[in-house]
């Protein structure tokens, strides 16, 4: 009975120094290591990707409280499922616009050594209203310099992987349904922008490409104005 009170006691000594000891840890998590939330002090007059070249321009000049820059891979696919057009310019489309300013920023992020182009994938998605409205990822979209300047990124210095796609099925779609292009001609897969891929069907296709760790990001509208929702699985 004497040695059965003893491994008690035993037990109950490791017990209380194990549980001083992981209250001790977690206090010094809490107060000791400071969580980084990217904020540094002073600011910095760093580069910014509406004037990428003039990273010194002092004219409406900010200084930078939280730099943003990426490591390892980057991988983000724009779900165009919707014409959201820019408030100042209703021919503009603010998801192709969003596109072109990422891979802006991938472009310097690859120039001062974060990343390689090896690792970088931008890709756009359009189907449903985007593709019936206003043509935007054919010949006679009125964005067609935005969509050739999404495409131009491929073959740029440094270069960054973009890629636009248009939903099989919506294409079918419009197709079945004789929707016209400004011409008056009917929609055919002919007609797509050069360079715009066609994919099987989109909402599978955004599945696809969240499982395998890109990125989601969209921009919706309603009578307050344009907002974009991210999200990611990786």
């Amino acid at each position: 009975m004497k040695n059965k009170n003893s491994q008690y006691l035993f037990r109950t000594v490791l017990f209380v120094f194990a549980l001083f000891g992981a209250t001790s840890a977690f206090a010094h998590g809490h107060d000791g290591i400071a969580i980084n939330t990217g904020v540094i002090s002073p600011c910095q007059p760093l580069w910014l990707v509406i004037a990428p070249n003039n990273p010194t321009d002092n004219v409406n000049q900010v200084c930078v409280d939280v730099p943003v820059n990426y490591h390892g891979k980057v991988k983000v696919v724009f779900n165009l499922d919707s014409p959201v057009q820019s408030s100042t310019n209703p021919d503009s489309s603010v998801g192709l616009h969003h596109m072109v300013l990422l891979s802006r920023v991938l472009q310097h992020q690859i120039e001062i050594g974060n990343l390689s182009p090896n690792n970088i994938s931008v890709i756009g998605i359009f189907h449903g209203s985007a593709m019936s409205k206003d043509h935007w990822p054919f010949t006679d979209s009125p964005e067609a310099g935005l969509l050739q300047q999404v495409l131009d990124f491929n073959h740029a210095s440094p270069p960054i992987h973009t890629q636009l796609e248009v939903c099989g099925v919506t294409l079918k779609g419009m197709m079945m349904h004789g929707a016209m292009m400004s011409d008056g001609s009917l929609v055919t897969q002919a007609d797509l922008y050069p360079g715009v891929l066609v994919d099987q069907g989109a909402i599978a296709r955004l599945v696809q490409l969240e499982r395998n760790g890109y990125t989601y990001i969209q921009d919706y509208q309603n009578q307050l104005g344009w907002f974009w929702y991210a999200s990611s699985t990786s």
